[in-house]
């Protein structure tokens, strides 16, 4: 079934997480003349909770604060009820108990447990949303929720390299994580295809980066697809007099330069306050999470969607092996436009999430487009503009439009994508129920990845900042990273530079070759 098995660490990621598994829900078909263009067994597994109740359930482990978890624990126990001991056979004196003040379920969790079939026609109100789970729509195995403790008021374990190494060396050992959670979910998979992870870098980074090292260590051919959300301190020439700013950088440049060896193909996003700020044309964003995270999630949804469809030849390997062109290219830029407004010149609009810029490279070494909904004059016009760029390789995939169901932000400015959450078309109407029938509106769009030469300057800018770091490094300032050193230092500025040198390629040596088409059904043509 080629299934693969997701990773989520982080508030961040699990906020882009959520929105992505509410995307996949809206996937399922449940007529019985109805298909889905996407395999859900690819992500999805099937078992049975102690009731010999039926579950289909995220193949995922997601990592985060206990606190920050919301509500879940309790929406959750519907499918999966909390078996809780009692202690009264042990103890017949008097007792005292003290119980934590429980989170309140959020309006939108209330109203769609409330609402026959989970049909609703409302989107969260984002003052409303506190954690991640207030707009969760699909239920986890127990085995999915990975609670770390919570922190003390006063730790900060963002840009510490070795809390988060010493954090998962206590969880593993506690829980046994391999050996329970990861294996009992790879022995439920026939042809498993890797692991596809996102995390939070500033206070993840070296918690994932650990975690992967002990997966390759049990699984050594197993690939893994990493998509590090990167913290708010972005390298520069000027050196900050605070310590943390600098930490967090050197605590990403650790990160992505063990995922040069670690993983297959990484897709390194920045801070979404480097992103947000462009999208002012189309979509109204707060600067919340839960807004920043939803056009995140659609990106990434869209790109990896090769890897669900029901007829696709793709696998993880081959997906990254046409972006590693040379086999140096780990590392690749995620961005597209969101939605795609029908006037031209619409490609003007193309944002990327990597690299903080408005345009794409023109010489990409490799790129995968995914298009959404595009009806054939826009599609054509898409045609012609992607004839312009010159790459080694090159491949589309045109599939149905991108799905908003209800847990997604009413943040567009044009207010015709979501008309038909409130107002309905007639042939929408049962006329054997009183119930009105709604359907999921979608929205047009447009998402790459690519291997361009902009990714080397990403770790141009790593290295120089820590080399003038080094140089301008003052008596007695300390950082937490796990190599502190002077030497350690150098030789990760030198890292960052090798992999700086496997992008610093003659774009005369790129060639063009024909583009591979895959439509609609996920057939590839010719």
């Amino acid at each position: 079934m080629r299934e693969i098995l997701y990773l989520q660490a982080g508030t961040f990621a699990n906020y882009v997480g959520t929105h992505f598994w509410n995307t996949q829900e809206s996937y399922f078909t449940y007529g019985e003349d109805e298909n889905s263009f996407v395999c859900h067994d690819v992500s999805f597994r099937e078992g049975l909770n102690a009731k010999a109740k039926a579950t289909y359930c995220p193949r995922l482990m997601m990592f985060d604060r206990k606190g920050n978890y919301g509500a879940l624990a309790r929406t959750n126990s519907s499918l999966f009820s909390e078996e809780i001991s009692s202690s009264s056979d042990l103890w017949t004196g008097p007792t005292a108990e003290y119980k934590q003040r429980q989170v309140a379920t959020s309006p939108y969790q209330t109203k769609l447990a409330s609402t026959p079939d989970g049909i609703e026609e409302f989107s969260p109100n984002p003052k409303d949303v506190r954690y991640w789970s207030d707009f969760n729509r699909v239920f986890y195995h127990p085995r999915s929720l990975c609670m770390l403790p919570d922190l003390p008021d006063w730790q900060d374990p963002e840009g510490d390299w070795t809390h988060g190494v010493e954090t998962f060396s206590r969880y593993n050992q506690e829980t046994d994580l391999m050996e329970s959670s990861v294996r009992l979910f790879l022995e439920e998979c026939n042809s498993f295809q890797g692991m596809q992870v996102m995390n939070d870098t500033a206070a993840f980074g070296s918690f994932t980066r650990s975690f992967l090292t002990t997966f390759r260590d049990e699984l050594s051919t197993a690939p893994s697809l990493v998509v590090p959300l990167l913290s708010d301190a972005a390298p520069s020439q000027r050196i900050p007099t605070k310590a943390p700013y600098t930490s967090k950088i050197i605590n990403d440049a650790l990160y992505l330069r063990d995922l040069h060896e670690l993983s297959l193909l990484t897709v390194p996003i920045q801070t979404s306050k480097t992103w947000t700020s462009m999208t002012g044309k189309s979509l109204n964003l707060d600067g919340s999470l839960y807004h920043a995270s939803a056009l995140l999630s659609a990106h990434t949804e869209s790109v990896t969607l090769p890897l669900r469809l029901t007829s696709s030849r793709e696998s993880m390997d081959t997906f990254a092996a046409q972006l590693n062109w040379n086999g140096a290219n780990q590392f690749s830029q995620i961005g597209g436009i969101f939605p795609v407004a029908f006037q031209e010149p619409f490609f003007e609009d193309i944002l990327d999430l990597s690299i903080p810029s408005r345009h794409i490279s023109m010489n990409c070494f490799a790129r995968k487009d995914v298009t959404r909904g595009l009806d054939t004059p826009i599609l054509q016009a898409y045609n012609d503009w992607s004839s312009s760029f010159q790459s080694t390789t090159f491949a589309s995939v045109h599939m149905p439009a991108y799905p908003l169901p209800s847990s997604f932000p009413d943040f567009f400015k044009n207010e015709s994508i979501l008309e038909s959450r409130n107002k309905l078309p007639p042939r929408e109407v049962d006329r054997n129920s009183p119930r009105v029938l709604r359907v999921t509106p979608s929205v047009t769009s447009l998402s790459f990845l690519a291997s361009t030469s902009e990714t080397g300057k990403l770790f141009a800018a790593y290295a120089k900042y820590i080399e003038t770091y080094v140089e301008r490094r003052k008596s007695g300032e300390q950082v937490s990273m796990g190599a502190d050193e002077l030497d350690g230092l150098r030789e990760l500025s030198n890292d960052l530079w090798t992999i700086h040198d496997g992008y610093s390629i003659d774009t005369d040596e790129l060639y063009s070759v024909e583009a591979d088409v895959v439509d609609g059904d996920g057939d590839i043509g010719e």
